[in-house]
């Protein structure tokens, strides 16, 4: 578990609300990286707060409370202690709710990232002739990033600047959480490369996960123009609500 002094918990909303400073963020990224109950939390705190917000206050709050007929104030506690991150934010949302409060509903730049957000389900396995890609899209579409992470370092041995590798590289470190080192990777693809306006649509979503609101201003805007219709709706669309 990470050392840093908050507790998970309260270090997954600060991040997901994007409220910690360069310093903070840069060294919970990389707690991030080697902490699978961090990334719990991480993961439990988007999918608890996008549900939040998408279900409609109403409505959860009808069901929450339903939920909070069923629990003693004892039992409560106990799922706000317990160890598993998805109990702990259910139990949380509870007594938020109970208490008469609610998450505010401004648009921070993580959230209007993670709303934005632009799956990537990777490239056909087409069995050719290439099979070192066959096998980085194999462990990428199977969400195994660890060994997808591994074969696109393997294949840069030998294919140094490859733009496809640079920008599976960065969408590993995406789905990872490191939005720092997705940044690295992502700048990596040309603009000539097949790939550069979903790199840089992705560029701007990271952008946003770390709060660089401006750079992410700019790269939207380029995309305004952008040869693919969806794309260049989904920048615009975007664009007007930061």
């Amino acid at each position: 578990m990470t050392d840093m002094n908050d507790r998970p918990t309260d270090l997954a909303l600060r991040y997901v609300e994007g409220e910690l400073d360069a310093q903070e963020l840069a060294r919970f990224e990389k707690a991030h990286l080697s902490d699978p109950e961090l990334r719990a939390e991480v993961d439990a705190a988007r999918q608890v707060i996008r549900g939040l917000k998408s279900m409609g206050e109403e409505d959860l709050r009808g069901r929450l409370r339903e939920a909070d007929a069923e629990l003693s104030s004892r039992a409560k506690t106990a799922l706000l202690r317990s160890r598993n991150p998805w109990w702990r934010w259910a139990a949380a949302a509870v007594l938020v709710l109970g208490a008469g409060l609610w998450w505010t509903q401004r648009d921070t730049p993580q959230r209007l990232a993670a709303e934005f957000a632009l799956e990537e389900r990777g490239l056909p396995v087409l069995m050719g002739a290439d099979s070192r890609m066959d096998e980085i899209m194999n462990a990428y579409k199977q969400g195994d990033l660890a060994t997808t992470e591994q074969l696109i370092e393997q294949a840069r041995a030998t294919s140094p600047g490859n733009d496809t590798l640079a920008y599976f590289a960065g969408m590993v470190a995406m789905r990872q959480g490191l939005h720092t080192l997705a940044v690295k990777e992502l700048v990596q693809v040309d603009a000539s490369s097949v790939f550069a306006e979903r790199a840089g649509y992705q560029l701007a979503i990271a952008s946003l996960n770390r709060g660089d609101v401006t750079a992410a201003r700019i790269l939207l805007d380029a995309l305004t123009q952008s040869r693919d219709p969806q794309l260049a709706v989904r920048a615009r669309d975007l664009l007007d609500r930061l």
